[in-house]
């Protein structure tokens, strides 16, 4: 929806998305999956399917490798694209924030991470990561992409202060209700 309104606004728009998988982990029946695959949807937008592992999702590992195989095609995707202002970075999966920020740097283009969730605490939460290494890794990692960030966008002002609490600028964080 969102690429729909900023294309109705008058911008172009280029959407890197994988395919339909979710919550499953298989291809939605009708779809026939590609590494590459562009679709104009108007005059204004465009689709880039890209290319990711398929499977059941419900061990980490598999999870992870879903993320980095879609981190990886979105990437080398995303340099095909014409010059952009603007990259705008959902915050899952992080592999493919990673990515899309190295993209916008090769770019010349601010990045802008839309956080929705803060995921290693998420996680925690829901007893999926302890307090070791790899939530600690997690952490610091998220917290280092809002630091490289020109803007930070959220849904609410819990999540705000969450993000400021780990020592961002609150001036680069914005709530989009």
């Amino acid at each position: 929806e969102l690429a729909e309104d900023l294309a109705a606004r008058g911008h172009r728009v280029t959407v890197l998305a994988g395919w339909p998988s979710h919550p499953r982990g298989a291809l939605f029946p009708g779809w026939r999956s590609a590494l590459r695959d562009v679709r104009r949807e108007g005059e204004r937008l465009t689709v880039i399917r890209c290319g990711h592992s398929f499977g059941p999702r419900r061990r980490m590992f598999w999870r992870l490798h879903h993320h980095f195989t879609f981190a990886l095609t979105s990437f080398w995707n995303g340099l095909s694209v014409r010059p952009f202002d603007v990259l705008v970075c959902a915050s899952t999966p992080i592999f493919g924030c990673w990515t899309a920020r190295l993209l916008a740097a090769l770019k010349g283009s601010a990045f802008v991470y839309d956080i929705s969730d803060l995921r290693p605490e998420a996680l925690r939460s829901a007893g999926m990561l302890g307090d070791g290494l790899v939530y600690r890794t997690m952490l610091a990692d998220d917290t280092q992409l809002c630091h490289w960030s020109d803007a930070i966008t959220t849904l609410s002002t819990n999540l705000q202060r969450a993000i400021c609490a780990r020592g961002i600028d609150a001036a680069k964080v914005r709530v989009i209700p």
